[in-house]
């Protein structure tokens, strides 16, 4: 398998990335952590005791890697976290340079943080503000951007209050990530008021349906028990004038959708796969006459593709010989495409804990590629701009992105995930 310039390392260097990870070396290149590990070689067991955050998975990798190291056949999967995934997804979406170049979708050689860059931001500003007394720790903006990202304006004042200081970390948000933050406010306005639910459906098909529930205090005067009054409290789906729930519940969904397909991509039915694989190139091959689209699940995938703008693997249970004349050729090419990578390499597992990746070390490189491909796929989707028709039921919607040809710097990244 080709992987497009991205660095590859080896079963055993991801074995070693994993313990330098664990150790708290994540947001360091991947070359400084594999000599870490080996210049730590002959101390890897002590050093658990400085480990602040995970010692039990730091020894767990230790003891994987020593084993591995014998020969022996372990099943460790080293597990690799997308950098700041949620500003990493809005900028993907929004065509945002700034923002995918601190969450490390852009330079190829560097491991970004983004926390740390609006953290230094904001200080620089509150500097020029004549604040000098105070320096925000990278933690505690940390702490205010995240829920931020997702919609919250409590949090940032819980950290800053409500004067300079606020007015200070919202410049450096937008600074740093300018479509992350327009985009928190575009999302806010897509709360339809009264509504019962807001819906929208994924490039995989996949509905989201959030209902709107509100909390309500229901007072209960029990005669058995001496005339006690009790005050129940309870949700009940019923609409509301204001809600900022959409910001999160649609990135949280594109996320989600993202770890599906890659998924569908790295641990596919290889038979299924190869079967279609064939039946698609011998008709692009052939001189057969495209047949009208009537086949109805096609047709629901084919509309899907065409809608959000991006092909998903999850239609090809679907294609057989029979019905593939009915799908457009250029979207068969880009499946084609799809499939011929896929084949190149033996399907495999991955399991996920929110923005975290795990596989086995010898397949940590095709996690990677799939990782920052899909990402680059979102970029030039309308993935956002459907779901904002769907949510608002405004079909003539359009969103600008910030650039067109954030894609192909998407793929020369090497540290999406790490």
């Amino acid at each position: 398998m080709q992987f497009n310039n991205m660095k590859t390392f080896t079963g055993i260097e991801y074995m070693a990335i994993d313990i330098a990870n664990h150790f708290g070396l994540d947001k360091k290149p991947f070359e400084y952590r594999i000599q870490w590990v080996k210049d730590n070689l002959h101390q890897l067991e002590d050093l658990q005791d400085q480990v602040d955050e995970d010692p039990i998975l730091y020894a767990k990798a230790v003891m994987a890697f020593r084993r591995a190291l014998n020969g022996e056949e372990v099943g460790h999967m080293p597990s690799l976290d997308a950098v700041c995934s949620g500003i990493q997804i809005m900028s993907a979406i929004t065509g945002c340079q700034k923002g995918a170049y601190i969450t490390g979708l852009i330079d190829p050689d560097q491991r970004m943080d983004a926390y740390k860059f609006i953290t230094d931001t904001l200080n620089v500003i509150l500097k020029q503000k004549g604040i000098q007394d105070i320096n925000v720790a990278r933690k505690d903006a940390k702490d205010a951007i995240m829920p931020c990202t997702y919609g919250s304006q409590a949090k940032p004042k819980e950290y800053f209050g409500e004067g300079q200081v606020l007015e200070a970390f919202y410049m450096a948000c937008h600074k740093e990530a300018k479509g992350t933050f327009e985009l928190l406010q575009i999302l806010r306005n897509t709360w339809q008021r009264g509504a019962l639910a807001h819906t929208w459906q994924l490039p995989d098909g996949f509905v989201a349906q959030v209902k709107v529930m509100q909390k309500v205090e229901t007072r209960v005067h029990i005669a058995e028990m001496f005339n006690y009054n009790m005050t129940i409290e309870s949700k009940v789906n019923q609409g509301s004038d204001r809600g900022v729930s959409n910001v999160a519940n649609v990135i949280h969904s594109i996320d989600a959708f993202l770890l599906r397909e890659l998924i569908r991509r790295c641990n596919y039915n290889k038979n299924m796969t190869r079967k279609v694989y064939h039946i698609i190139k011998d008709y692009l091959l052939s001189n057969e006459k495209p047949q009208p689209l009537t086949d109805e699940e096609l047709k629901y995938y084919f509309n899907l593709a065409n809608q959000h703008g991006i092909v998903s693997v999850v239609v090809i249970p679907h294609i057989t010989s029979e019905n593939v004349d009915q799908l457009h050729r250029g979207y068969l090419a880009d499946l084609l495409a799809l499939l011929e990578v896929m084949l190149s390499y033996e399907p495999f597992m991955v399991t996920t804990v929110h923005d975290a990746f795990c596989a086995l070390p010898n397949n940590c490189n095709v996690l990677r590629h799939w990782y920052r491909e899909i990402l680059a796929e979102l970029a030039d989707s309308d993935v956002l701009e459907y779901i904002i028709k769907q949510v608002t039921h405004n079909k003539d919607y359009k969103f600008h992105k910030h650039s067109t040809n954030l894609s192909s710097k998407i793929r020369k990244s090497n540290y999406a995930i790490c």
